[in-house]
Parts: C-alpha cells; structure tokens; sequence
C-alpha cells in the first residue's frame, strides 16, 4: 500500500498479456488477464481473434462529404473488404455491424468482449473541427491510449500513407472512450477526409476502399510479426 486510499498489485506474466480487467462481483474484486495468442512465422493470423467495428451507422452518419456520403457507409464497405482478408489469412473473425444500423459505444466494447478477441480494430474516416479549413484538413491518421496497443498504430501508419493520398497524419496517443478499453489490444483508424473532396473520391471508389482495406490488413500482419511466441 503505498499511500492512504491506495492499493497496488504488480503482475509479472511469463509471457506478454493483451489485456486485463478489474471489477467486483459482490463483495470480490475480480481481475481478468488476457495472454497472448500464440503466433507462429507459419500462421500468424491462426490464433488471433479480431473485432472490426465500422463506426456509426443508422441515425449516426458520422462525417459527410460534398456529395452526401455518410463516413457510416463508407467505414462499412471498406470493414468488409478488410474482414475478407483477415479471414483469408486464416483469423477468426467478428464486426460489430454488418448492416447500417446504430450500436452505443459501451455496446460496441460489451459485442468484443463477449466476443473474446485479442485484437479491436476502430474504422472510421475523418472530418475537422469547425475552426479547420476544409481544403487543408487532409491525410491518415491512427490512435491508441495504452502502450500496449502502441505497436498496432505504429504498423498501420506507414501502409496508410502508401495509399495515394495525403501524407499529412499523424500518430496520436488519445483518450476516447473505445481505445480506453482494456480487455483487448484497440486502436483507431481515421482513414482519410469525407470533407475534402479528393479525399472523398477515394473513399467513393471501390479502389480507394480496397488501398484502406489493404493498409488495414498490412499494419496487423505486420504487428503480428513482431509477436511471433519464442520457443
């Protein structure tokens, strides 16, 4: 107990752990520790159960484009593009959405945890702040709130920007309420701009969703690498 009001407990795993929880049940505090798969050179994806989460949908568009695409609809087109190629490189794996319809955040993150993944992919697109200038808001970005799901925004930013468009992202360390999770390794996806027009044709094309989709995968293929299990 280092101060008045405070208890503290250190875990030393064995191995790495991609995620942990803490709550009561009555009168017990419960703690929960996710291992790491294991992960091999031969089949990186084998073990690895990943939730897509194309965000917003139904009466929650997101941001829209000159045209009136809703970031909804294009987060769902390229989530299901990425889902065929996770599942073709032999992952299990889940979406919060298939349709067009609106889930709570806090439903989100309940649909992964009684899903029991590793891996929770945040997809959407962007759009500024009300003081930004359209034409110059532009360009991928990924962010993460804990350390340990540093690596995954660290793998994708470097696909992400292969796609054709802007450069002008960045890697954040932000506290929305989705990456705050921690049951699972999460980041999030900002793929381009609905509000700029270039970059609203990118996502219109069923190209430009298939460079996001690709960039997606890439990034976890490549994080996974790095997880290979040591014998």
């Amino acid at each position: 107990q280092p101060e008045d009001q405070v208890w503290q407990m250190d875990f030393y795993p064995a191995k790495r752990f991609w995620g942990w929880y803490g709550r009561y049940e009555g009168n017990e505090l419960v703690i929960g520790i996710r291992n790491a798969p294991i992960i091999t050179l031969d089949s990186l994806f084998a073990n690895v159960r990943i939730e897509i989460d194309p965000g917003h949908g139904g009466w929650e568009r997101g941001a829209v484009g000159i045209t009136g695409y809703a970031e909804a609809d294009a987060n769902l087109r390229y989530c299901k593009k990425l889902e065929q190629k996770l599942i073709d490189a032999g992952a299990t794996v889940y979406m919060t959405r298939r349709h067009d319809k609106q889930i709570s955040l806090a439903d989100r993150a309940q649909i992964a945890r009684e899903d029991s993944v590793h891996i929770f992919v945040m997809a959407h697109n962007n759009a500024p702040g009300s003081r930004r200038n359209l034409m110059e808001a532009r360009g991928a970005s990924t962010f993460y709130t804990w350390p340990s799901a540093k690596g995954l925004s660290d793998k994708i930013y470097p696909h992400l920007h292969d796609m054709g468009i802007d450069t002008s992202g960045k890697i954040s360390r932000y506290y929305y309420y989705l990456t705050r999770q921690t049951d699972f390794l999460v980041y999030l996806i900002e793929g381009a701009f609905m509000t700029h027009p270039h970059e609203e044709m990118f996502l219109l094309s069923e190209e430009g969703l298939e460079s996001l989709a690709q960039a997606a995968y890439l990034g976890l293929e490549d994080f996974l690498a790095e997880q290979v299990t040591q014998n």
